[in-house]
């Protein structure tokens, strides 16, 4: 599994909000080659959601989701551009894996109708921050260049 233990290190690096005394990284590890193994999965992307049990956020349980890669066409894609204003975005500072992405979809939904394979965001000040679910990364006088993290965005294990 590719950059698994990244991933995991992120989600259980927000302790603002939970608490993972019940659960442990070797059991989701082990949880997600059972589910592969299962499914007989060669490719796939895995997403695990972490949720609390009780009301005081002390207990938590974690499920897993299998779903395809997605299908590209080619080497080059449609993106399309929205405002971050037109879609509800919760960002957190410093920025936590979360499920406040409501936002996210409901763009993903609207690029997907326009025939775009992904929405990027951008802020009231017209600077790029993200994907909907993807870093954006772009070549500006022969550099590699992200969005700032300051930004509010998420760290994105590949980025």
């Amino acid at each position: 599994m590719i950059f698994f233990n990244d991933h995991i290190d992120r989600l259980f690096s927000n302790t603002r909000f939970f608490n993972f005394n019940n659960i442990n990284k070797n059991d989701i590890y082990n949880t997600a080659i059972k589910t592969i193994n299962q499914n007989d999965l060669n490719t796939g992307l895995l997403k695990i959601i972490i949720l609390p049990i009780d009301d005081d956020f002390i207990n938590m349980e974690y499920y897993i989701f299998i779903r395809p890669l997605p299908k590209l066409n080619s080497d080059i894609v449609k993106i399309k551009f929205y405002s971050e204003s037109n879609y509800p975005i919760l960002r957190f500072k410093p920025a936590y894996k979360s499920l406040f992405y409501m936002g996210n979809m409901l763009a993903i939904k609207d690029a997907h109708a326009s025939g775009a394979f992904e929405p990027i965001f951008y802020n009231k000040n017209k600077i790029i921050t993200e994907g909907a679910i993807r870093n954006i990364f772009f070549i500006k006088d022969g550099m590699v260049c992200t969005p700032n993290l300051e930004l509010g965005i998420l760290d994105g294990v590949t980025r």
